[in-house]
């Protein structure tokens, strides 16, 4: 995974339904002018965020960063304070996490496919 503009990059399951509506919504709000969308080509459970720096960060930390670097990213939750959005955030992606974990027991796809 590599950064080859000066935007930052979400890396996401372009299979995995969770990971496709994620970014499709993220999509409206934030236009591929202030951040790349890039499907993965591996196996990964956790989101993936690649800072204008080119650091990775996974999981809750990749969501700070997001939102600390693209703040666009929750324009759809304008109306509450920054702490609200915050721990709204790292509660949708915890749920997810658990929807996805659940989806690979049961149907055996999804993230980190069988």
């Amino acid at each position: 995974m590599e950064n080859n503009t000066n935007k930052p990059k979400i890396f996401y399951d372009a299979e995995c339904f969770i990971c496709s509506n994620y970014i499709r919504f993220l999509k409206i709000y934030t236009p591929s002018d202030k951040l790349d969308y890039e499907p993965m080509t591996e196996k990964s459970d956790n989101f993936i965020y690649q800072s204008i720096d080119g650091t990775l960060y996974y999981g809750h930390d990749g969501i700070d960063k997001l939102m600390a670097e693209v703040p666009e990213t929750t324009s759809s939750f304008d109306m509450v304070p920054y702490w609200v959005r915050h721990r709204t955030a790292h509660a949708l992606y915890t749920l997810g996490g658990a929807a996805r974990a659940i989806i690979k027991r049961v149907g055996g796809g999804c993230c980190g496919r069988a």
